[in-house]
């Protein structure tokens, strides 16, 4: 994901980066990378998709009366359960189920590796909530195994992750990668492409936002 195609929507007056700088250049210029580290998260589902050799695949599957959980043994990137299907308000939305002939692992996929007491509480409560759906509806009555993988930490014991139930649950990129059949450093390497080119564009945008500020500056003096 590159920096320069980000364009995140919003009065940049009202943001969180313009009260704490002050300055719209930078506010704007903040904004944007977090932006593009959000898309960056969003488009790892994909590429695990993408290079996963599973044999069977679905993306953005969603349950439906007809079909609650896919049967056969299958990688699912992008599971939807509906309120009306899982008889929760808002439904649930994962990253990831895999299917085997014994098991069911329903998984959230994490670029990051730390994560703060309410984001934690609130990854394990939906897996949580998954499993009983899955349990009801799954038909074979395969064992079920939640996972909160940690795509970029080399070592899960090394993480900070606030609640305590979601410990035994996590498990390293690399580690998930040999069960979906994803060549790990592959992955990583074609997320790496953007990197130089997302140097040169910050460098220069920080040389660009410096000089500006600066001239304002200066003005404000005469």
């Amino acid at each position: 994901m590159l920096v320069r195609d980000a364009n995140p929507k919003g009065d940049i007056i009202n943001s969180g980066y313009y009260r704490l700088t002050g300055c719209v250049e930078i506010a704007r210029f903040l904004r944007r990378v977090h932006s593009t580290v959000i898309r960056n998260g969003n488009e790892l589902e994909s590429v695990v998709y993408e290079h996963s050799q599973i044999k069977e695949k679905k993306k953005n599957f969603k349950s439906s009366v007809e079909e609650t959980i896919p049967r056969s043994k299958c990688l699912v990137v992008g599971y939807k359960i509906p309120k009306e299907i899982s008889h929760l308000e808002s439904g649930i939305a994962l990253d990831i189920v895999l299917l085997t002939d014994e098991e069911i692992f329903i998984c959230e996929l994490k670029d990051g590796q730390n994560f703060d007491t309410k984001k934690s509480a609130g990854e394990v409560e939906k897996l949580l909530k998954a499993e009983i759906f899955f349990a009801a509806e799954d038909t074979r009555n395969r064992r079920i195994t939640l996972k909160i993988i940690l795509w970029n930490c080399p070592d899960v014991k090394g993480s900070s992750f606030k609640d305590k139930r979601g410990v035994p649950m996590l498990v390293s990129g690399r580690d998930f990668s040999k069960k979906i059949g994803v060549d790990f450093d592959e992955v990583v390497k074609k997320r790496s492409l953007d990197q130089k080119e997302n140097r040169k564009y910050i460098i220069e945008k920080m040389e660009e936002v410096g000089a500006a500020d600066k001239r304002r500056e200066s003005e404000a003096i005469l």
